[in-house]
């Protein structure tokens, strides 16, 4: 009886252990970040594309506004989606943040793979 209750506890520990593997992935994959705003617009909607490297990783910074634009005065939602699931590209963001002006995103294959992600920024200008 003592065997058969450790064996299913066990195989319970597992079992959540691998939901939790899979969730931290997702989570590693896009970033959500809202909290919107009546008034709040799109700032900025694009896509960033990179095929990849034969001896290394794809690794992008995306910051938004550019330097040369002036900054919006608040970003409320940032949504960083990864275009390509399952290849192992981590999106993270550097600095700034919800509320903030300005905004990094770091964006990364892993080796020998390429990138995909859609960057959708919304707040107020």
């Amino acid at each position: 009886m003592f065997a058969r209750t450790s064996t299913l506890l066990l195989l319970a520990v597992l079992a959540l252990g691998a939901a939790g593997a899979s969730k931290e992935k997702q989570l590693r994959d896009d970033i959500i970040a809202c909290s919107t705003q009546p008034g709040d617009e799109v700032l900025a909607h694009f896509q960033v594309s990179d095929e990849g490297h034969n001896l290394g990783k794809a690794s992008l910074d995306i910051t938004y506004p550019p330097e040369d634009e002036p900054e919006a005065t608040a970003i409320n939602c940032i949504i960083v989606k990864d275009l390509m699931p399952n290849t192992g590209a981590v999106a993270t963001l550097t600095s700034g943040g919800i509320g903030s002006t300005r905004i990094t995103v770091h964006l990364e294959s892993s080796f020998t793979k390429g990138l995909s992600f859609s960057i959708k920024l919304m707040g107020q200008r």
